[in-house]
């Protein structure tokens, strides 16, 4: 299990080279970093090909939303439109 401070790292890294966002919505107590779409993303790894694949990244974009998340976030994250519903599982 990552640490909150690993987490910031990662997320703020991820976040410079413009693969999504961290959020906390209205409610939640800890903050979620949520990955853009495979077909927002190609330019972006393109830029920064040390970080992974389009390939990969799809294939772990497309993996349910972790465990640690609860549903009522995941609903809410969904509701919010910042994941898609599939993802809910």
């Amino acid at each position: 299990m990552m640490s909150s401070k690993q987490f910031a790292n990662v997320a703020n890294d991820l976040q410079k080279a413009n693969l999504g966002t961290a959020v906390k919505a209205p409610g939640m107590r800890s903050v979620v970093f949520i990955k853009k779409p495979p077909e927002e993303v190609t330019e972006a790894l393109a830029a920064n090909p040390d970080l992974c694949s389009l390939d990969r990244y799809t294939a772990r974009y497309n993996l349910p939303v972790s465990k640690s998340v609860s549903l009522g976030v995941r609903h809410q994250l969904a509701s919010m439109g910042l994941i898609p519903e599939k993802l809910l599982k």
